[in-house]
């Protein structure tokens, strides 16, 4: 419905909603699925009780979905991460996760630099000159 709301800019109705889902349904089991709708419809009130609620519950959140941290955008991760707040063991484990989610993102990340073959395709680099 939110979706629908933020689509026709229905800013009172798309407040409602946040403010219901937020109060009544936000939960450690569906946080991940809040954060991303958060993200995606650019709810500002939503994502940063999202960030909070991860943040406070990030080792279970961790535990149940393992790879959640590594759909984020960067911004979001950093964060999450920064928090003074995280309930982990040791700095370790956060080092460990860091360190899986920089893997995941040089792999796969969106703003990794395109190999130039790639995006220009063959028949381009035959064209070019020695100079060029």
């Amino acid at each position: 419905m939110y979706s629908q709301a933020y689509a026709l800019r229905c800013d009172k109705l798309l407040k409602d909603l946040c403010d219901h889902i937020q109060k009544n349904l936000l939960t450690i089991t569906n946080v991940v699925h809040f954060l991303q709708e958060s993200i995606e419809f650019e709810i500002p009130s939503l994502n940063e009780s999202t960030l909070g609620l991860i943040v406070c519950n990030f080792k279970e959140i961790c535990n149940r979905t393992p790879d959640f941290l590594f759909g984020l955008p960067i911004r979001q991760f950093i964060s999450i991460i920064k928090s003074d707040d995280l309930h982990i063991d040791n700095e370790f484990e956060l080092v460990e996760i860091v360190k899986k989610c920089l893997a995941f993102h040089k792999e796969h990340g969106e703003n990794l630099p395109i190999d130039p073959q790639i995006e220009a395709g063959p028949d381009i680099w035959s064209r070019l000159t020695e100079k060029e």
